[in-house]
This record gives C-alpha cells, structure tokens and sequence, in this order.
C-alpha cells in the first residue's frame, strides 16, 4: 500500500477462493502510523492527475485496480471502513466534486446513506455530491470488466445528486398523498438540512422541502431561526453516570459539548495504544465532531444509526453531566481523558 508521500506502511489482501467461513479481506492491523479513518487506497496516484476535477469513491481496492486498468484513474476506495469526515475532507481540499459509486443492492443503499450523512457538514464552497447505483449483482470491478470504460463513464454521468438522493430516499419512507406523511417528510428531513453550512444550498433544500411538504418557506425558516437561539443548559447529574468507564464520561461531555474535541491532540497516538473497552468509539467521536462541531447531540445519534455503537451511543445520549456551571464539563472532560493517559 502506498502512502501520501510513497511509502510502504501497510498490507492487506484479498483471499482467491470464496468460503463463507473466512473473511474477503485480509488486513494489517491498526496502528499509530496507520488508521483506516485517514488513509484511502490509490489517493497518491489518483492526485497526480492534473486537471483533477472530480473523485470516484468505491468500496473496495479491488475496484480501484480494475478501473485504473481500465484508464479510469480518478478512483480511491476506503479500507476496511465507512467513509469518515476526515477522508471527505481530505478530498475536498483537492477536489469540487465527489462520485460516490455504490453496489446496486440493500448493502450499497445503507452504505450510500451513511456516506451522505457524513459529507451533509462539509457541503461549503460549490462542493458537490452524487451518487451513482450499480446495477444488481455487479461491483465497480466486474462491471468495468464487462461493459468496459465508455459504458461504465455513462453510469456515472447519470449519478444522482446529493439533493436528489436524500428526498427520494425520504419520500419512499413515508405516504406523500397524506398529510401525515408529508408531516413526517419534514420531521424526517429536518435534521439532516439543520446539518449543512449556512448559505444558498441549504436555503435551497429547504425550499425543495417546502414544495414536497407543502409546508411554507417562512415556517421552515422560522423552525430554522428558533433552533439557532442560545439555550443556557444547566447540567444534571444522574447517579448512575458516576459508574460509567472513563471513556463513557468523556463521550458523555462531547455528545453535550461537541466543541471539547478541539481541546484534544488529534490523531492521538496515546489514546490510540490504549487497549480499552469503547476508546475506539471515543476516537471516532473526537474525529467526527472536530471536523464538524457544531453538531447537535441528535444529529451525532443519526449518524451512528444502524451501525455497532448504535446502542451505545443512544444509551450514553440519555446521560448528563454533574455541573450546575456549563464550564465544568470541559474540567470533567480533560479529566476524564488526564486519567486515560495515566492508564
């Protein structure tokens, strides 16, 4: 694998019989050097081109080997990992528009909607996102190898946007020939809009949202300018928070503070070596809320529905720290890390 500057740091392998008993993918672990939620595979080569206008992201590194062969070499995948803020960040510092392409079936689906729930923070700046569907049974690999180049550009010419995606994705959720379920439209739909920067893109989608609900403008924009309001939190210490681990208290603080991940050196290498329950989660919590902290407590939850720390997350979310003075949560915060360094 080769790095940003053309380094070896790491292998991982792709098994040639299929078994159900072992996994496709073989890989190096984690490590200080190495983490999966920072490094994308074929990124270095994929940068080189120049123009470079546009990114394909796809699943997996086989895909990107194949399509390289192919003369598409715009291509990186993740490994082994759901696409992170950090990688869509890294990306749009290079480029204005990024080509999710996905497997056509139920897998692909849940995977583009997590994609999309991560990038909705970083759409600033004429960035852009589409969202391309393979046909069923094909992956970026086999298709290219079948239909070849030409064909395999159509389909991403004929990507979805981001905007396009997420409505009709809500629209199928719910009985638009009913009122309810045009209430339930904006109820489903608001969360995910509160998440993208202030500016004529979200006034757009909000205006998309209107003609779909029927809901006027001005009382969406008005919800909008209600939820922007200070609120002065007094913070209330349930008993049982006092049992919870030293990563649980800290990921407590950042679900009601998300702004404490920027008190935090990031990547943390001594939190990283830690061999402890749910310091993965809080790492990735720290990650997710530096590159978006404005975030609310609902929207850090919806980002982690339908994953393993679903339960956790929910369950950590009904917590509330001890201080009556807000200020106090950063102390409990830095504490609660202070005391995973000394471990």
């Amino acid at each position: 694998k080769t790095r940003r500057w053309e380094q070896f740091y790491r292998s991982r392998g792709r098994k040639l019989s299929e078994s159900k008993h072992e996994p496709k993918y073989l890989n190096s672990p984690e490590t200080p050097l190495f983490q999966k939620s920072r490094e994308l595979y074929g990124w270095y080569f994929a940068r080189q081109i120049r123009p470079l206008q546009k990114i394909i992201v796809v699943e997996g590194y086989m895909d990107v080997v194949a399509l390289t062969q192919y003369g598409i070499q715009n291509a990186v995948a993740t490994l082994g990992t759901a696409t992170t803020p950090e990688h869509l960040t890294q990306l749009f510092r290079n480029v204005p528009e990024i080509i999710f392409c996905f497997d056509g079936d139920q897998a692909g689906q849940k995977a583009a909607w997590r994609a999309l729930k991560t990038v909705l923070p970083l759409l600033e700046k004429a960035r852009q996102v589409r969202f391309v569907f393979l046909p069923q049974g094909y992956d970026p690999d086999s298709l290219v190898r079948q239909e070849g180049a030409q064909d395999f550009n159509r389909h991403l010419e004929q990507a979805s946007s981001l905007s396009d995606f997420l409505f009709d994705t809500l629209t199928r959720q719910v009985d638009m020939s009913s009122i309810d379920g045009r209430a339930r439209l904006v109820e489903l739909a608001k969360p995910l809009l509160k998440q993208l920067p202030a500016g004529a893109y979200r006034e757009l989608m909000l205006q998309k949202l209107s003609q779909l609900s029927g809901v006027n403008l001005t009382t969406l924009m008005q919800g909008e300018r209600r939820s922007k309001q200070p609120v002065v939190k007094t913070f209330r210490f349930h008993e049982n928070m006092k049992a919870l681990s030293l990563a649980h208290q800290a990921i407590v603080c950042l679900l009601h503070k998300p702004t404490l991940s920027q008190l935090v050196e990031y990547p943390n290498k001594k939190l990283s070596f830690l061999n402890q329950a749910d310091i993965k989660l809080l790492l990735n919590i720290i990650e997710f809320t530096r590159m978006s902290p404005k975030l609310t407590l609902g929207a850090i939850c919806e980002h982690w529905r339908g994953t393993k720390y679903e339960q956790t997350i929910n369950q950590l979310a009904t917590q509330k720290p001890h201080f009556t003075d807000t200020d106090k949560i950063d102390e409990n915060f830095l504490g609660a890390i202070n005391h995973l360094y000394a471990n």
